[in-house]
């Protein structure tokens, strides 16, 4: 059986307390009100018996906006990344198969864009 709350908006900012959830003094809280030995359950009555630091509505707004803004750019910034990995295995499969050949000076042994990155 599950339990399902709603929560009181005008004094808890749904996103501040979902971040409160996610936070690693809630798994904390959660873990040491769990009960049983193969499937932890948290009945409600323990759930609701943990103290969640609320400061006022403002404070609570402002926190989940910054932290949901800081979501944000990570998911953006791992998408990059994600994206510039699978161009370098692009380029890695053409340069090392030789279907790309990198222009080498006469003088040197690496590549010319090695002495770019790494003078």
């Amino acid at each position: 059986m599950y339990v399902v709350f709603a929560l009181d908006t005008s004094r808890v900012d749904s996103d501040y307390f979902l971040h409160w959830l996610d936070s690693h003094e809630a798994r904390e809280r959660l873990k040491k009100s769990a009960q049983g030995s193969v499937r932890e359950t948290v009945s409600f009555s323990e759930f609701a018996s943990i103290h969640i630091p609320l400061p006022n509505l403002a404070t609570q707004t402002s926190i989940a906006r910054y932290l949901n803004a800081l979501r944000e750019e990570i998911a953006l910034l791992s998408r990059s990344l994600d994206a510039l990995k699978r161009q370098k295995r692009g380029l890695m499969q053409k340069l090392l198969t030789r279907k790309w050949r990198m222009p080498v000076e006469d003088d040197a042994a690496s590549p010319t864009i090695l002495k770019e990155i790494a003078p």
